[in-house]
């Protein structure tokens, strides 16, 4: 993985970003890739169920909900130690992606964090809310995965969307529209295709 390529694509931290979204429910999300015997490693985790969660049961990457006193960075670092046990060090941050907008709740804002760590860690899942957590492959996302369209129930009823199928493990909505922009920002072109729907961003 070139990280110089991939930090140039990303934008800096910077606190002003989160002054602008005051009226908004803010969320952040952690990409966490791991860099071992010359393998890259992408961490992600399974919601468990739960009928007050609307992503309940879906695969995602660790994160949640920024709390009041605190920044989309500080919450990303206490999302990812509480859900999977992983903490993060400020000297692994490489940046973060586009703000991501929910378009049925236009008011809610998800900031991805990228950090890229030296090793695998050991994942501790909180029972409350992770069902299962992995390292997974990027070779073998990028490289066996199928992209394809199933059924799922969203915020407005079911509706046929894309996913992508890895190991018989499904990754949609948006877990899936998140890693499709970091992996066009890194690589310079959409890999996977026009399968997915534009990234939603704001004018």
């Amino acid at each position: 993985m070139k990280k110089s390529i991939l930090r140039n694509q990303l934008h800096s931290f910077s606190n002003k970003f989160d002054r602008d979204y005051e009226s908004h429910i803010r969320a952040s999300v952690t990409i966490v890739f791991a860099i071992e015997n010359n393998q890259c490693f992408l961490l992600f985790m399974k919601r468990k169920e739960n009928q007050d969660d609307p992503w309940s049961g879906h695969y995602s990457f660790p994160g949640g909900k920024v709390g009041e006193r605190e920044g989309f960075l500080e919450a990303a670092k206490r999302e990812c130690l509480e859900e999977v046990g992983v903490n993060l060090s400020d000297e692994f941050l490489v940046g973060h992606c586009d703000d991501y907008f929910i378009s049925q709740k236009p008011n809610f804002v998800i900031r991805p964090f990228v950090y890229i760590i030296d090793k695998r860690s050991s994942l501790i899942n909180c029972k409350r809310e992770v069902d299962q957590s992995f390292w997974w492959p990027l070779s073998g996302i990028l490289e066996e995965s199928v992209c394809e369209h199933r059924s799922f129930e969203t915020f407005i009823g079911e509706m046929r969307r894309p996913c992508l199928v890895y190991e018989n493990h499904i990754i949609w909505g948006i877990t899936l529209s998140i890693f499709n922009n970091l992996l066009t920002k890194w690589q310079g072109q959409e890999i996977l295709g026009n399968l997915l729907s534009p990234y939603e961003l704001l004018p």
